[in-house]
């Protein structure tokens, strides 16, 4: 993965998509039609295991921020989304005509032939933000597509990144509001998130204020969780991964081994599901996402690969844990989710964490 040159920040889990056609709404019947397609939250030797987490809850009371894109309608997300905001401080970069405002949509970060921003087109937009979400806590039992992990948690988006990245001060500033900080000149957030995935990412260390933010954030009671990269290196080389107090999350192929695009490394806590990146489309993980191959059109279905993909899965099962049992800490979610993982069921030849999310393990250990 690249990083701009130009800004401050740039996505750093963008996921891979496959090249075929995108899965259209699902018209068969039942609860959620494409529940069948879902191994990563089923399969008994690659998957996350939600199975037995979904008797005790299914996120009620959680709130999930995904601090990225923005996001875009869709049938699967639209009931569970809350008021977010729209951190992009630079009207120019921001695609939608202003500077911030209460709009987190995502506008697209598409890019078109040459260097735009230091960083290379041509692209199609990605629509992290939505295909992210959808893996987190898509509405399950609702007659559309897929459920997520946490299928009853609500979603806050937060847009701070833009086609050229973003810069440090919108990311921080993001991460400030969405755990219930004050942001000069914004309105305070009314929904306080306590789970926060950062998809964004920049080579380089820590940055100080982007450090002190998330020591805030953990005070105030929030769990940091990202993805350690797509791009087969050390996961300590960038930032927000290398920051003290952040889940970093690998990537696990349908095998349940690393997947080969994963960063990895002794700063890495745990791997999840996050869809092997070959040619197989059974070896993906089906989303929400948006038809738009600049702007967005309309909501459908799509297959997708990548360590933003995997951390979305710590991060709904963070959020049944925190439905569960409200009064754990920062400290007691990462404690739990990494000490209740299972064995990778293919040996990692580089450090990949703890071992492989276990879902209903982490929940069972949250309510010991």
């Amino acid at each position: 993965m690249n990083f701009s040159k130009v800004r401050s920040l740039a996505s750093l889990g963008v996921a891979i998509t496959a090249s075929f056609a995108s899965l259209a709404s699902a018209a068969q019947e039942g609860p959620d039609p494409l529940a069948g397609e879902q191994w990563n939250l089923h399969d008994a030797v690659a998957g996350a295991r939600v199975g037995d987490a979904w008797k005790v809850t299914r996120g009620e009371g959680s709130v999930i921020a995904i601090i990225g894109s923005g996001i875009t309608s869709h049938e699967d997300l639209d009931a569970h989304v809350l008021p977010g905001y729209d951190f992009i401080s630079d009207h120019f970069f921001s695609r939608d005509g202003d500077g911030r405002d209460d709009d987190a949509q995502d506008e697209g970060d598409w890019r078109e032939g040459g260097s735009e921003c230091g960083l290379p087109g041509p692209r199609s937009s990605t629509w992290d933000g939505t295909h992210v979400a959808g893996i987190a806590m898509a509405v399950g039992d609702n007659g559309a597509g897929i459920a997520g992990v946490a299928p009853r948690a609500k979603l806050l988006p937060v847009r701070s990144m833009s086609y050229c990245g973003g810069t440090l001060q919108d990311v921080v500033d993001g991460i400030t509001w969405a755990t219930g900080g004050q942001v000069p000149g914004v309105p305070d957030n009314r929904n306080p998130a306590r789970i926060v995935q950062m998809q964004t990412g920049a080579y380089g260390p820590c940055p100080v204020p982007m450090a002190e933010a998330i020591d805030e954030a953990r005070r105030r009671g929030a769990v940091i969780i990202t993805g350690a990269a797509n791009d087969a290196d050390d996961a300590a080389l960038a930032n927000p991964a290398n920051c003290p107090g952040v889940i970093v999350v690998a990537a696990s192929d349908r095998r349940g081994g690393l997947a080969r695009y994963s960063s990895y490394g002794p700063i890495v806590s745990l791997s999840a599901p996050g869809g092997s990146g070959d040619a197989d489309a059974r070896n993906y993980i089906v989303t929400t996402y948006d038809e738009g191959r600049t702007v967005p059109t309309r909501g459908i279905y799509q297959v997708v690969s990548g360590t933003g993909v995997a951390a979305a899965h710590v991060s709904g099962t963070a959020a049944l844990m925190l439905s569960a049992k409200p009064s754990l800490s920062s400290d007691d979610v990462t404690r739990l989710l990494v000490s209740s993982t299972r064995t990778m069921p293919v040996a990692c030849r580089r450090p990949c964490g703890s071992g492989l999310l276990d879902t209903s393990a982490a929940l069972t250990r949250a309510l010991e």
